[in-house]
């Protein structure tokens, strides 16, 4: 009896060691950035469902607070005629949360660019002040479908 618990823990522990090196091998898939979502192109999204489910659904390091329409609009320069909103924590954190809904898919173009060229800015402020949260800026997530951005 006492051979076959050891050999019982001598196998859980192969086992283990076996899990803890797959684990170790496998790579951690890379953040995709999307540029175009035109598959959903056309479709109306509601705005502020997808904000709660982003908030409810990812993990961010701070709690994020909906900035006030005219301080995000002097963050962030956007195509005449778009809804800008801006989720940030409090400032020590890169998390932040953007949606930029625009008249047309042009000007969500130009919404793009301007949401990149944020990134750039804010990634540019806390490469100095926090290198790890500018690196977490490096693995932003950016899509653009339609008219959203």
């Amino acid at each position: 009896m006492g051979i076959f618990v050891i050999f019982v823990m001598v196998w859980g522990v192969c086992q283990s060691i076996k899990t803890i090196n797959n684990a170790a091998k496998t790579p951690e898939p890379s953040v995709l950035k999307v540029e175009d979502n035109t598959k959903n192109a056309g479709k109306t999204i509601d705005v502020d469902t997808l904000v709660q489910k982003v908030l409810d659904n990812v993990a961010f390091e701070a709690e994020l607070n909906k900035l006030d329409d005219s301080v995000a609009e002097g963050m962030v320069e956007t195509a005449e005629g778009t809804k800008l909103q801006i989720y940030m924590g409090n400032g020590t954190y890169a998390d932040e949360f953007l949606v930029m809904t625009a008249r047309d898919e042009t000007a969500a173009k130009k919404n793009m660019d301007a949401a990149n060229n944020h990134l750039e800015e804010t990634k540019a402020t806390f490469r100095d002040y926090r290198p790890e949260e500018a690196k977490k800026i490096e693995d932003a997530v950016s899509i653009r479908c339609g008219c959203y951005v």
